[in-house]
């Protein structure tokens, strides 16, 4: 099963990290999909999103500031989707994100907020969602 990255698609830091998974994705097991897209709404069993049917945690195409990666089994928000996608990684990646662990938990998803807060004013805010180029189309979901 691959690793479902859901991201907000008009986000500019989100694309960017998108490019950058891409780009170090060597295993070939990430796939896209923008949390304003279609394939999200055909996993929906709730009004508000797609819920896990064992787990607390969803995923809440609204709620457009908070990256999650769906592994077929689990939903991992912020940080810990961060460090799910780096682990997985190719090379120094995988290795640089060990990195991660350094902070506890509520204090990493504490910075992630801030940043999350803050993206389109650094980062920008486009009007459309990414377009995958041809390439990169099988890796993108709907």
């Amino acid at each position: 099963m691959p690793l479902i990255v859901f991201f907000d698609g008009h986000c500019g830091l989100c694309n960017k990290a998108v490019d950058f998974i891409l780009l170090h994705d060597k295993k070939n097991i990430f796939k896209f999909s923008p949390l304003q897209g279609e394939y999200i709404k055909s996993l929906n069993t709730k009004a508000v999103g797609f819920t896990h049917p064992v787990l607390p945690t969803a995923i809440d195409p609204n709620k457009l500031d908070t990256i999650y990666v769906y592994d077929g089994t689990n939903i991992y928000s912020k940080t810990e989707a961060i460090r799910l996608i780096g682990k997985n990684l190719s090379g120094i990646w995988k290795f640089l994100s060990l990195f991660t662990y350094l902070l506890p938990l509520p204090v990493s998803d504490k910075i992630y907020d801030f940043i999350s807060r803050n993206r389109y004013k650094v980062f920008g805010r486009s009007d459309t969602c990414r377009l995958p180029t041809p390439s990169e189309a099988p890796k993108f979901l709907p």
